[in-house]
C-alpha cells in the first residue's frame, strides 16, 4: 500500500511558482505604502517644527514695542516692505524695566542664532544641530531654506520657506508657512 501524504514534486513547484507571484505582486505594494508613510511623518515632524519656531516667534514679536528695519535699526519697519530678517525691541522677561532688542535671521552655518541686545551688550541664543545621521529624517536636518517678514500696517506677515528632500535622488520641495502677527504696541 503506497501512502500519499504530502504533495507531489509538480505540486510543490507550482504552490512555490504561485506565491512567488503573488509576492512580485505584493512588493510595489509593500514599498509604495512604507514610502508614503515616511513621506508623510516627514512632512508632519516639518509642520510641527516650522510651527513651534512660529509660534515662539509671533509671542515675542506681539509684545514688541517697536519693530525696526534690519538695515537700519534706528528707523521704523518699513510699511509694506519684505525683508529677510527682522529687529523688535520688547520688554526683558527677567527685568520688566528694561527693553531688549531682538533680531530673527537665517545664520549660514548649521548653528543658528538670535542676537539680543540688552543694555548694548550682544548676546547670542545658539541652537546646535551637529548630527550626521543620514535617513532623511527632519529633525536632524536643517528645515529653514528662507524667512520673509512683511509689515503691513499693524500686521507683521511671515513666510517661513523650508526645503526638503522627500524621497532620496528626488528634487527638493519647498513648503511655506505663513504667519499673521499683531504687534499689541501702535507701531509708528
Amino acid at each position: 500500500m503506497i501512502r500519499k501524504d504530502g504533495f507531489t514534486l509538480i505540486e510543490l513547484m507550482i504552490t512555490i511558482a504561485i506565491f512567488a507571484i503573488i509576492m512580485v505582486g505584493l512588493y510595489p505594494i509593500y514599498t509604495h505604502i512604507t514610502t508614503f508613510n515616511m513621506e508623510n511623518y516627514i512632512r508632519t515632524a516639518l509642520n510641527d517644527n516650522l510651527r513651534a519656531g512660529m509660534d515662539r516667534l509671533s509671542r515675542e514679536l506681539r509684545e514688541a514695542t517697536d519693530v525696526n528695519d534690519p538695515d537700519d535699526p534706528d528707523n521704523p519697519f518699513p510699511d509694506g516692505e519684505e525683508r529677510n530678517s527682522i529687529v523688535f525691541i520688547h520688554p526683558d522677561p527677567q527685568n520688566p524695566e528694561t527693553d531688549e532688542m531682538v533680531k530673527y535671521v537665517i545664520a549660514t552655518s548649521s548653528a543658528y542664532s538670535i542676537p539680543y541686545f540688552p543694555e548694548g551688550k550682544e548676546l547670542r541664543r545658539y541652537v546646535w544641530n551637529g548630527t550626521d545621521w543620514e535617513g532623511g529624517n527632519p529633525i536632524t536636518e536643517p528645515i529653514i531654506h528662507d524667512i520673509v517678514f512683511k509689515r503691513q500696517g499693524q500686521l507683521i506677515k511671515i513666510a517661513i520657506i523650508s526645503r526638503v528632500i522627500l524621497r532620496k535622488g528626488k528634487e527638493a520641495q519647498d513648503y511655506i508657512f505663513i504667519g499673521n502677527i499683531g504687534v499689541r504696541n501702535a507701531l509708528p
